[in-house]
């Protein structure tokens, strides 16, 4: 997601630059890795939970589940004899004994019975509660660098068709000093690429954007711990920017705030929801969608170039887990839409209709003895991919946890 105080519409390179259970459980003698599958789903309602946690209960180790509440959890041998935690903020917890599974898994978690256990004098305002949440991150967030092992995803589609989706597993250390990310790239794949397409695709809308969208810098820089430097909503210089509301569907143990922007804000209309933890006024995610609004003044030189573009669109959902009372980054998942029409003197229309998603999966949080990258490992993503894997453990595909969109 762009810095949201950078978005400037102000000409057309500029809008261009922003876009330029289920199966089984199984394992065998031969295998070092077991996969459990299986989904998840609110008890009474039946409805999915997505992006569920699921993680080992003695190890640091875990993914989440995709937009339909589906999973598939990859655990090495040696922790078979482990408990499969499965949780979903606002419900609790269910721990499964691993060596217990034997089928899919389908698991329904009941709501929270969490009791208040605030005692407030003077009733909070909502904007009281993210003022608190803002002031405790020094605290709530780690103070130690840390290394997460992740997934990572990109992909781009134009017309329903994917075009480019390609896959990378990084170790990232995480300065704490600098608030600064370092890259290991440990594996890298190129699904699908429809080159032919694609070239197509850049040529008439002449949307390029290069490394931005290749290297996971551009997605942590939602995940720092200075959230309030990328997050204009939780800015006390833009509070009056904002309406802050309780949202009338409570999550337990949370404090569940609406926010929207009361008029554009850099061309954007700005909407979301933050939970905050109670009691340590922790920020355990946040959720929202910006829609641009390009001005006025803009259409006409987009016309001149011969382009039609509809107001574009991003969501962006990104939730951290809590390890020893700090909150780490734990998921962090970016789409952006948008619709563009090449206008033809003497041929037909060509319309494009264009999502780039991405997506930052933990498999892995390392917060004890841990060392900073040497030099020569860290990844740049102006260099040809294949040439920096360094993968010194000999990590397979098979072994990771990936996430299905």
């Amino acid at each position: 997601m762009i810095p949201l105080k950078s978005i400037r519409l102000s000409s057309l390179a500029t809008i261009l630059f922003f876009f330029n259970s289920i199966l089984f459980v199984y394992s065998s003698a031969a295998q070092v890795h077991l996969t459990i599958k299986g989904a998840v789903y609110d008890a009474e309602s039946k409805g999915s939970l997505p992006f569920a946690s699921i993680n080992l209960k003695n190890k640091f180790k875990g993914t989440v589940a995709n937009s339909g509440g589906e999973f598939s959890f990859i655990i090495p041998e040696k922790h078979t004899m482990d408990t499969l935690e499965i949780s979903f903020i606002g419900y609790e917890k269910t721990e499964i004994l691993i060596d217990t599974i034997s089928q899919s898994l389908s698991v329904g978690l009941l709501t929270s019975n969490y009791t208040i256990s605030e005692v407030v004098l003077t009733p909070l305002q909502p904007i009281d509660y993210i003022k608190l949440a803002v002031k405790n991150m020094p605290v709530n967030f780690p103070k130690s660098s840390y290394v997460t092992e992740a997934y990572f995803s990109n992909e781009i589609t134009v017309n329903k068709e994917k075009l480019s989706h390609e896959e990378s597993f990084f170790n990232s250390y995480h300065h704490s000093k600098n608030d600064s990310i370092d890259h290991q790239l440990i594996l890298h794949k190129k699904n699908e690429i429809n080159q032919e397409e694609m070239a197509v695709f850049y040529e008439e809308t002449s949307i390029d954007l290069g490394g931005q969208f290749n290297s996971p810098d551009f997605i942590l820089e939602r995940g720092k711990t200075n959230t309030n430097e990328q997050d204009i909503f939780l800015d006390s210089l833009n509070f009056n920017r904002f309406e802050y509301r309780f949202s009338p569907k409570e999550t337990p143990g949370y404090h569940t705030i609406l926010f929207k922007s009361i008029k554009r804000i850099f061309h954007m209309e700005l909407s979301g929801l933050i939970l905050i933890e109670r009691g340590s006024y922790a920020i355990a995610s946040i959720n929202y969608e910006a829609f641009i609004k390009i001005p006025l003044k803009i259409r006409p030189l987009l016309f001149l170039y011969g382009y039609g573009i509809e107001d574009p669109k991003v969501k962006s959902n990104r939730s951290y887990r809590k390890i020893n009372e700090v909150w780490y980054l734990d998921f962090i998942e970016i789409e952006a839409y948008i619709e563009i029409e090449k206008k033809k003197l003497f041929k037909p229309n060509k319309q494009f209709n264009a999502m780039f998603y991405q997506v930052f999966n933990v498999n892995n949080t390392l917060i004890e003895n841990i060392q900073p990258l040497t030099k020569e490992k860290i990844f740049d993503p102006a260099k040809n991919f294949e040439a920096q894997i360094y993968n010194d453990h000999k990590l397979k595909w098979r072994e990771i946890n990936t996430l299905n969109h």
